[in-house]
């Protein structure tokens, strides 16, 4: 999907979102959960209609939320309290001028899928400070039946596919259509593909496998330091991140 499709696809979802209540994503509590209560600057890549940022600048922290649509820029804006400790800015993540190691955070949800894997997230990494924490939360793919049952089994126990059901009732039709329209013409990772990127990308990160074809994966950037090893022979020897499913 070629990025000015996406564009004019989230400005028209912002556009009709502008008519709605606005209500809390159901991993919002979790994603808050993963940014370090110390941090003092966080960038969030898709920020939408911002109100993760708020809610991460409510708890102190200064926030830039940085979106490719305008329309979605203009919402976030507008939502805002003029004292909140948030900026938003309408440009593409990989030529906005940002400071490199930065931010204490960085944080991107369901956003990934839409930009080069590779180059995003050599990006983020480089914008993050020594000891920094980059949260990613993006959709999935579900490969075979086995996959599937297990998703929908957890769903149905942990209260998600309730909360789905009920988040998908309330909405309008056209807000629905929407969605699926933009939905229809994109690729998400595999959970094999997810591990695998952590591996090569994001040694010892976090990983989790949400029910509602969701994950999450939570990496800390190392100090500037050498390490014993690296400085007796260059060398540096990292652990595969490990997989908490279901949260």
């Amino acid at each position: 999907m070629s990025q000015d499709k996406i564009q004019a696809d989230f400005d028209r979802i912002a556009r009709l979102l502008a008519e709605e209540p606005e209500r809390p994503d159901r991993y919002e509590r979790f994603l808050l959960a993963q940014v370090p209560a110390s941090c003092q600057r966080v960038l969030e890549v898709g920020c939408g209609a911002g109100r993760l940022a708020r809610a991460i600048a409510a708890r102190g922290a200064a926030v830039t939320g940085i979106d490719a649509s305008p329309e979605m820029i203009r919402l976030a804006r507008q939502g805002s309290p003029e004292d909140a400790s948030v900026e938003f800015v309408c440009g593409d993540f990989s030529v906005q001028p940002l400071g490199p190691g930065l931010y204490d955070c960085v944080l991107s949800a369901a956003t990934l899928h839409h930009m080069p894997v590779a180059a995003t997230l050599a990006r983020m990494k480089g914008l993050l400070r020594p000891d920094g924490v980059l949260v990613l939360h993006d959709l999935r793919s579900l490969v075979g039946v086995g996959d599937w049952l297990r998703s929908g089994l957890a769903a149905v126990c942990n209260g998600d596919a309730a909360w789905w059901i009920r988040s998908r009732l309330r909405e309008r039709r056209v807000v629905r259509a929407a969605w699926r329209e933009h939905g229809s013409g994109e690729r998400y990772l595999t959970m094999m593909e997810v591990r695998a990127l952590c591996e090569t990308t994001l040694p010892n990160a976090r990983i989790y496998c949400h029910a509602l074809w969701r994950y999450t994966v939570v990496w800390t950037r190392e100090p500037v330091q050498a390490s014993p090893v690296q400085a007796s022979n260059g060398s540096h020897v990292t652990e595969m991140g490990r997989v908490t499913p279901w949260k």
